[in-house]
């Protein structure tokens, strides 16, 4: 029974929503779910077996091998093209910017795409698009009794939050007094500019993630 509850979990988790398009399945489902598998496989190295492995001279004893390797994976490196000397690249020269690596520490970690989810912002708002979408897509609305009573779900949910919208503005209610910004969700375009700026978070997370891991 637990198993199958965790299978239908995981299922669930790795569906797409019906109230968005590629774009967001691409940033919110498919990207975060190949990082994830990514670095569970690199991490099983990285944490479980030898992540840096290093040439040492053979009179070097077990113990000093591996303090050094564990040194090197903790301090940043630098790169010396194959035909160069490395004994002969000077130690101010060793850290310069076109030389130094310090990235592969942290591949297995990375930022969740999911956050900028419009799931996560339209949650607050008096209309459930999730539920609207979900409704409308039902296979079994091809049934005329089911199609008639998901109809009238729809219809008087969404008259309800119009009606609800249309008296807020009508009387000029402010829920949110010491917050004012939080009235927004109220307002006639919020889902719009909800949609809007989930769109432009994506973007900047996509550029912000990139200049975090360089």
């Amino acid at each position: 029974m637990v198993m199958i509850e965790a299978f239908l979990g995981m299922a669930k988790y790795l569906s797409p929503r019906e109230d968005d398009d590629w774009s967001d399945r691409l940033n919110y489902l498919i990207t975060p779910n190949l990082l994830l598998a990514f670095s569970v496989l690199i991490s099983f190295k990285q944490f479980g077996g030898r992540p840096i492995e290093c040439m040492f001279p053979n009179k070097f004893p077990g113990s000093w091998e591996q303090y050094a390797e564990n040194y090197c994976w903790s301090q940043d490196t630098y790169f010396v093209e194959p035909t160069q000397d490395v004994s002969l690249v000077k130690q101010e020269e060793r850290y310069t910017p076109d030389r130094q690596l310090s990235y592969y520490q942290w591949v297995p970690s990375f930022s969740s795409f999911k956050l900028p989810s419009s799931e996560h912002l339209v949650i607050f708002g008096r209309i459930r698009i999730h539920e609207v979408v979900e409704k409308a897509k039902d296979n079994a609305n091809v049934e005329e009794e089911v199609r008639e009573k998901n109809i009238g779900i729809l219809k008087r949910h969404l008259s309800s939050a119009l009606r609800f919208q249309a008296n807020m503005e009508s009387k000029r209610v402010q829920v949110h007094k010491t917050v004012t910004f939080l009235n927004f969700q109220y307002s006639s375009g919020f889902i719009s500019w909800i949609y809007l700026f989930t769109k432009s978070l994506y973007f900047i997370n996509v550029f912000a993630q990139l200049y975090f891991m360089n």
